[in-house]
């Protein structure tokens, strides 16, 4: 007959291999994205990149984000994509810090201003492989701000 220390040892050992077993799942595979934006045929001077899982139906798919500067990204390991389906947004700035809101004790500088806006956010789609990945993206010169 088991004695409430062997009881007590088996419910610690099953615990632990319980939350061992939970830890191990890292989530799902992340790969790189990185490239280039244009607009007009000029590299954006700073904004940001967005991917989104443009269907979550099949898997669960990461999203992903890249802050564009002087026309160029690359996600960081922690913020890559996996493969499938993306919607992707692209917001770009002239790159001239705007003034802080004097209304705002807080003021209105984000953590990564892109400036004055130099076209409204441009969204498009694309495939990516289950691998590091490099892309080439020209938002459209009709694109309003």
């Amino acid at each position: 007959m088991p004695t409430w220390f062997q009881f007590s040892l088996s419910l610690v050992f099953a615990s632990s291999l319980f939350l061992m077993t939970g830890c191990s799942d890292a989530g799902p595979t992340r790969y790189r994205v990185s490239g280039t934006v244009t607009h007009d045929g000029k590299p954006v001077p700073k904004g940001a990149i967005y991917f989104e899982p443009a269907s979550t139906s099949e898997m669960v798919a990461p999203s992903g984000f890249a802050k564009i500067i002087e026309g160029k990204f690359t996600t960081e390991a922690s913020r890559g994509t996996g493969p499938g389906s993306y919607l992707v947004r692209i917001r770009g700035g002239d790159g001239v810090a705007t003034p802080p809101d004097m209304n705002d004790p807080a003021g209105s500088e984000t953590p990564f201003d892109i400036g004055k806006p130099i076209f409204a956010e441009y969204t498009t789609t694309v495939e990516l492989p289950p691998e590091d990945s490099e892309l080439s993206l020209e938002v459209p010169s009709d694109v309003d701000r």
